[in-house]
């Protein structure tokens, strides 16, 4: 590249950061129109609203002229709020845009109008400032190394073109090192490993790369073993529902025979020993009580005769578990050996 043609390409950067300056001041003269129509149809609007405010108080309560100022105000108050919130976001959004003028105006040194050689230091400098001062990502560091490349015959700028890629490399490593920190999924690390791998030659990318690849694989195996435990659990809560249902219908019926025979002998009795309806029915009812306080002792036998069979699945559950958890210890083991 001739030395014409990269202080023309110098220039021309210099150019495209006045033009991007003067879009700015456009963007900024829009704003302030924008928010001085919206302030000024935020004062109408409140008029009108203090207006109707002062016809409601002079109007009696319930009269036609009160409920149509108070529907009016009900009306006007939320739309007033709506542009306020949306005045206090332009107005944001205008602050933004004067900062981010005046910074480039700062970058191209505050005036307007530079010799070539000015325009060119002017943008160098520039671009050094954003470099050192302001870029952050992958991305700004990538456009400031094509921006350093299309003028490396000037000054250093060969040189800070590889710095920039230098960062901008070390930006994409750390956030890549962030995600694999944070990962869960096994479609996670693979995906990580591959744009580990995409970078080997960076620090240790090689290593963190097959490091994903076990670790996916290992997050995968454990994945299908948990689905695995989760079925036989699944199944094994299943039979433990219909004993439980069996062992319910069981102690419900032996309860409700023991009350009927209860019921029906006392009645029996109390007609043989004494006779008569109101003995008969006096017989019922104690033979109801008898019969369910044997119902109770009853279900606590039978609860006490069933509780080993329950007790057996939850041993079963326990185990199975304690099983998945060896394998699943054993395959970390394996894949971090």
């Amino acid at each position: 590249m001739s030395e014409n043609q990269l202080m023309d390409k110098l220039v021309a950067g210099y150019n495209d950061m006045c033009k991007e300056l003067e879009s700015l001041d456009s963007e900024i003269k829009e704003s302030e129109s924008e928010i001085d129509d919206l302030v000024k149809k935020i004062k109408d609007w409140q008029e009108s609203y203090d207006n109707y405010s002062r016809i409601r108080k002079g109007a009696a309560y319930g009269t036609l002229q009160y409920e149509m100022a108070d529907m009016a105000m009900k009306k006007l108050l939320p739309e007033i709020h709506k542009m306020q919130h949306h005045r206090d976001d332009l107005v944001k959004e205008h602050d933004n845009l004067v900062k981010e003028h005046d910074s480039l105006k700062e970058k191209l040194g505050n005036t307007p109008s530079l010799s070539a050689e000015k325009k060119v230091e002017a943008y160098y400098n520039s671009l050094c400032k954003q470099m050192n001062w302001s870029a952050k990502s992958e991305e700004e560091y990538t456009a400031l190394a094509n921006k350093f490349s299309d003028i490396s015959g000037y000054k250093d700028c060969a040189a800070l073109a590889e710095k920039c890629k230098e960062r901008a490399k070390e930006v994409h490593y750390n956030l890549l090192v962030k995600e694999m920190q944070s990962a869960k999924y096994s479609s996670t690390y693979f995906v990580l490993a591959n744009k580990f791998s995409a970078i080997s030659g960076y620090k240790d990318c090689a290593t963190l790369a097959e490091k994903c690849k076990r670790r996916a694989e290992e997050v995968r195996i454990i994945d299908e073993l948990d689905k695995e435990l989760n079925t036989k659990l699944k199944s094994l809560d299943n039979d433990i529902a219909e004993l439980k249902a069996e062992l319910k219908k069981e102690e419900d019926d032996s309860s409700w025979r023991v009350l009927c025979a209860g019921g029906v002998l006392g009645i029996i009795l109390a007609l043989i020993v004494k006779g008569g309806v109101g003995y008969a029915i006096l017989g019922g009812v104690v033979g109801l009580i008898i019969g369910f306080i044997i119902a109770v002792i009853i279900c606590a036998i039978l609860d006490s005769k069933n509780k080993p069979k329950l007790q057996e699945f939850e041993n079963k559950k326990s185990a199975l578990r304690s099983e998945y958890e060896k394998k699943k210890e054993e395959i970390i083991k394996n894949y971090q050996s």
